[in-house]
């Protein structure tokens, strides 16, 4: 959702069609893509430009569906990278996207028109962006562990490693009594880690495991 031009974006992931809902009439605008679908989408509400990814052609759109990504394309990494997530940070117009065969994490700098691309763990299957900590984690599925960037300079800050055969997907932000906490869903062991934001400490693993 587009609040900033009243705009519902809907990105088909059985299809190569995005569509595109005007929120004061419900008209709807449909556009074809050369593509096999789209897995994640998201909008940059400071510039209302939205992006969104499609892993099987490897390709990254944005605004009116223009590609800024592309196998074939010079910025292009290796042939296979396949992008698989996609946070927008509008407060540093800043989006980010995993590409979790090449084990990196590009960095779309809207202001600067520049594209940074950082080393992540193996198989980074997720990107989270907070920006009350200025932080960027990356769920680095294959290691069980996070990569923990600064969202301002796309600097390390550091490595967690965390329960072998977690397994690390979607992550989160909390504050539990004045500490702020990451939260990772552990995909194949059935936890959540929970990890000191400022000290980057691994805390007690919670089981969510049904009897």
């Amino acid at each position: 959702v587009n609040s900033v031009t009243n705009r519902i974006h809907v990105f088909h992931e059985s299809e190569s069609v995005w569509s595109v809902i005007n929120g004061t009439n419900n008209s709807v605008t449909e556009t074809a893509i050369n593509g096999h679908g789209f897995t994640k989408a998201g909008v940059n509400t400071d510039s209302a430009i939205p992006y969104a990814i499609s892993p099987s052609p490897n390709t990254v759109f944005f605004g009116d569906t223009t590609l800024v990504y592309s196998v074939s394309g010079t910025n292009r990494l290796d042939r296979d990278s396949r992008p698989s997530d996609l946070a927008v940070s509008s407060a540093v117009e800043k989006i980010y996207i995993t590409f979790e065969n090449a084990d990196t994490v590009r960095v779309f700098d809207e202001d600067a028109g520049t594209a940074t691309d950082v080393a992540t763990g193996g198989n980074p299957k997720r990107v989270f962006v907070s920006d009350s900590l200025n932080r960027v984690v990356v769920s680095n599925f294959d290691d069980d562990s996070l990569t923990v960037l600064n969202r301002t300079t796309n600097a390390l800050v550091g490595t967690v490693t965390l329960t072998e055969g977690c397994g690390p997907k979607k992550a989160s932000a909390v504050s539990v009594g004045g500490t702020d906490y990451f939260y990772i869903v552990c995909e194949s062991n059935d936890t959540i880690e929970r990890v000191n934001a400022a000290s980057l400490a691994v805390q007690t693993p919670l089981s969510i495991r049904i009897p």
